[in-house]
């Protein structure tokens, strides 16, 4: 059984005599992937550690080291083996490169600038952005191209208009750092692809009447 998250391949290997299961993974990146699963779903199997994999109680996490092949990742061990068993999981935590995964800010060519913070658990980014011109700027994000992923709004935002695959963006003069929207995962099991395209219109903050 073959299943793929980021690029990183987990293969099942079943055990003989319905015992249960060992978990590999494969890493033919160039850079390490932390992953954590989640089995309480499965039925008559417990969870044993391999190696530099951490469990706590039916979940499992351990670090991918790059360019890996066949590496260990746990055991699923049959509780009762006069009872059948069910292998069931979840991704509890989105696969990252970091365990904390640092925002990063971009200057956009309008001035305006876009922080982008990703969200391990939720599977996905948080989109921020602030405005240090003089100018009011209007941006346009398609994300149609974007694979498993889904437009969220902020509460907290009224300057995000959300239609489908699309957001605009409407950033005052002098905007400070606000969230305006995010894109989440529609299934945590999967992987997620983000693409966009990017469409932004400038105009001059109105003038003030002379007092």
């Amino acid at each position: 059984i073959n299943a793929e998250y980021m690029g990183v391949e987990m293969v099942t290997q079943s055990l003989a005599g319905c015992k249960g299961y060992d978990l590999f993974f494969n890493n033919p990146q160039d850079e390490d992937m932390t992953l954590e699963f989640d089995f309480g779903r499965s039925e008559n199997l417990s969870v044993v550690s391999v190696g530099s994999t951490t469990v706590d109680g039916m979940c499992a996490s351990v670090s991918v080291p790059a360019s890996a092949k066949e590496f260990q990742f746990c055991t699923l061990e049959t509780q009762d083996v006069t009872r059948p068993i069910a292998m069931e999981y979840n991704l509890a935590s989105y696969p990252t490169k970091e365990a904390n995964p640092q925002a990063k800010r971009d200057t956009l060519k309008c001035g305006a600038a876009l922080t982008l913070q990703p969200l391990p658990k939720a599977g996905g980014y948080d989109f921020s952005f602030d405005n240090p011109t003089d100018k009011k700027h209007t941006l346009r994000f398609d994300f149609a191209k974007s694979e498993n992923l889904k437009l969220v709004p902020v509460d907290a935002s009224p300057n995000a208009e959300i239609q489908e695959n699309s957001v605009t963006v409407v950033l005052e003069p002098g905007s400070e750092l606000a969230r305006y929207f995010a894109l989440l995962s529609v299934d945590r099991t999967k992987g997620v692809q983000m693409n966009y395209a990017l469409a932004s219109q400038s105009e001059d903050a109105p003038s003030k009447p002379p007092a």
